[in-house]
């Protein structure tokens, strides 16, 4: 079953609904008041069998001037449009401003109707044909003659029922990729049901008992509510599906704060945003689209916005009959997504305000300082490709990356995947799958970033050639902090790259720090054979310049080396000790304290072989540091932590 949607356009009292009536059965002026005045004044609703495997939603719009903003939202989401014109009237000023507005939202096909025939002569009908036709020529509805019809008679009824039928194989579907979307278009409760919406579902799938966020004008959503039922065509379904009129029955605490404009949306796929990038035609009537104050219609909402052309000069502007590519800065925000239509007013104009509209290239564009400038330099690939829009949109972020979200509400739908496996794939985009699963970032940034952990550790080396390397902690800490979240993937990649290699929890560049070459070796064991005669009164570190006729860079650089690899270890500014011998007090000291002993530092020289107060006091608070011993007044004791498992 082939599910559209139809919409009605025209000038008031044309005989739109009483051309759905005629086709459907349906009378849609619901209201009291549409009855007793005879117009219609909120959007109608009727449901029209075309066939075994066709089925249509009609949608029917006021036609009153002041009622634009209702039509408006109702022609968001209609696959045809049937533009309605009088035979006894002929085009008026809402025809043309509806089919000006239908022709900017994209409505991929449309049929003229002429109705009222029976109260018009031949003669007249055929210049109200001649003239609709002048005025659609060029665009959707100029494709097909229009169609003379009576909603008394059933004059051409049958002819406009086939005709739809013919448009509809070429009429292209809507995405179900993605998340769902649905802006509302109308709000209501049913005894024994609860809260109820409408509206037409722009892309995806929704399943009864998923949940829902629901947007307004608030940075965040409204609500999250629980889909309790799904109806299409009045027919009870269990999902919800692209290009569909759908009716959701919903529950939850803030179900009651439901009204139209709002969005109804899968959880965490949408995001409230006060800017808006999109590409725009401007109407060869209107007077050409400078900096100012209009009104915005997204969806079935409206945004007062300020323009902001991208053109080449301060004050650029989009003639009559061009094409540009805006900012929009709205007065409060909205969830939205590219490929959306919008539509562009000028508030208190009387006649045609409409005056220009397009598509949506991204409802969270670049802002802060240089944006502007930025996105005015990049226009022309946020007006291409997937592929080029994802770059330029990776480019501005930076470190930051863009989420999979991201990319599912600022790509057009069925689209962003691809174009994210695309770019992977071709390496001009690096996916991240560590503790912020989900994004990817440019890779020439990645690439920068590549190069930058090296130079880090190139100058680690440089400083200390001695080095076997430094901490990959300590390299990403050195990176700016908007960038350190990557720095294990920067490593990552320069380990995969042999620019560095690992050693344990350290990195070194490649060629330095793996081995030590055996005149270094000889050094070293030589200052360690220097400590270990020492024992616990080891020489300075200064001696060993000239015990072993080492510079005094190169005697610092093989300490650094003993202690990194755990040989020796410092005991004081200028003094080392080694390793064992520190570890064999270390043990005397706890074994003699244990069972709540004391000791001076007196008998503490004397515990120690008979040190002199020229080393007794350094040992004595390397030991109070590292917590072998605690100082109470002039004598030590067993620290704590030792005393359980000290010797009994």
């Amino acid at each position: 079953m082939r599910n559209i949607v139809i919409g009605t356009a025209g000038h008031i009292d044309h005989g739109k609904t009483s051309l759905v009536k005629a086709l459907t059965g349906v009378s849609t002026d619901r209201l009291v008041e549409e009855q007793r005045r005879g117009i219609t004044i909120e959007l109608g609703f009727a449901s029209w069998s075309l066939g075994d495997d066709l089925h249509a939603n009609i949608i029917d719009v006021p036609g009153h001037e002041k009622l634009v903003r209702t039509m408006v939202a109702g022609a968001f989401g209609v696959d045809l449009a049937m533009l309605v014109v009088a035979a006894d009237d002929g085009v008026m000023p809402q025809t043309r401003e509806h089919a000006d507005i239908l022709s900017l939202l994209g409505v991929s096909a449309g049929i003229c109707v002429i109705t009222k025939a029976d109260a018009a002569d031949e003669e007249l009908t055929a210049l109200v044909v001649e003239e609709i036709s002048e005025l659609t020529h060029g665009t959707v509805f100029g494709q097909v003659e229009p169609i003379v019809t009576s909603s008394t008679t059933g004059l051409g009824l049958q002819q406009l029922k086939d005709t739809i039928a013919e448009l509809v194989p070429r009429l292209p579907k809507r995405s179900a990729e993605g998340f769902f979307a649905l802006p509302l278009d109308r709000t209501f409760t049913v005894d024994g049901h609860g809260h109820v919406v409408t509206g037409t579902s722009l892309r995806g799938e929704l399943h009864s008992g998923d949940n829902v966020d629901v947007w307004s004008d608030e940075p965040h959503p409204v609500a999250r509510l629980r889909v309790r039922e799904i109806q299409s065509s009045k027919t009870g379904r269990d999902a919800a599906i692209a290009g569909e009129r759908v009716a959701l029955n919903l529950t939850g605490r803030d179900a009651s704060a439901l009204r139209r404009g709002m969005v109804v949306s899968s959880p965490d796929a949408l995001a409230s945003s006060s800017a808006i990038l999109a590409n725009v035609t401007v109407l060869s009537g209107a007077e050409k689209l400078g900096e100012e104050t209009l009104m915005a219609h997204i969806g079935t909402c409206e945004r007062q916005v300020q323009v902001l052309p991208l053109g080449g000069g301060e004050r650029a502007a989009i003639d009559a009959g061009d094409s540009g590519v805006v900012l929009l800065r709205l007065d409060s925000p909205v969830a939205s997504f590219a490929g959306q239509m919008l539509v562009l007013r000028r508030p208190g104009v009387h006649g045609q305000a409409t005056v220009a509209g397009g598509e949506l290239l991204d409802p969270q564009p670049p802002q802060g300082k240089g944006a502007v400038s930025w996105l005015a330099t990049n226009k022309a690939e946020f007006t291409g490709t997937a592929n080029l829009r994802l770059g330029a949109m990776l480019a501005w972020a930076r470190g930051r990356g863009v989420t999979q979200n991201e990319i599912g509400r600022r790509l057009p739908p069925g689209i962003g995947e691809r174009a994210r496996t695309f770019m992977v794939k071709k390496q001009k985009a690096i996916a991240i799958t560590g503790g912020k699963s989900g994004y990817v970032v440019d890779a020439e940034f990645v690439s920068k970033g590549v190069a930058r952990v090296v130079d880090i550790v190139k100058r680690h080396h440089d400083a200390d050639e001695l080095s076997q390397g430094i901490g990959e902690a300590e390299v990403v800490s050195s990176l700016p902090p908007p960038e350190r979240h990557l720095g294990p993937v920067y490593i990552d990649r320069a380990v995969g790259l042999g620019k560095l290699h690992r050693d344990g929890a350290r990195v070194a560049a490649a060629g330095r720090g793996a081995t030590i070459d055996e005149a270094t070796k000889a050094a070293m064991n030589e200052v360690l054979q220097n400590l270990r005669e020492a024992g616990l009164s080891p020489p300075f570190d200064k001696e060993f310049t000239e015990r072993l006729n080492i510079e005094p860079g190169k005697v610092t650089k093989l300490l650094s080396l003993m202690r990194r690899a755990g040989s020796i270890r410092q005991l004081r500014a200028g003094c080392h000790i080694e390793t064992d011998a520190l570890a064999g007090l270390e043990t005397t000291i706890i074994a003699a304290l244990s069972d709540g002993a004391e000791i001076t530092a007196t008998e503490f020289k004397s515990l120690a072989g008979g040190l002199s107060r020229k080393w007794a006091i350094p040992l004595l608070e390397h030991l109070d540091r590292a917590e072998i011993t605690i100082r109470v007044g002039d004598i030590r004791r067993l620290h704590p932590r030792h005393r359980s498992s000290s010797p009994k």
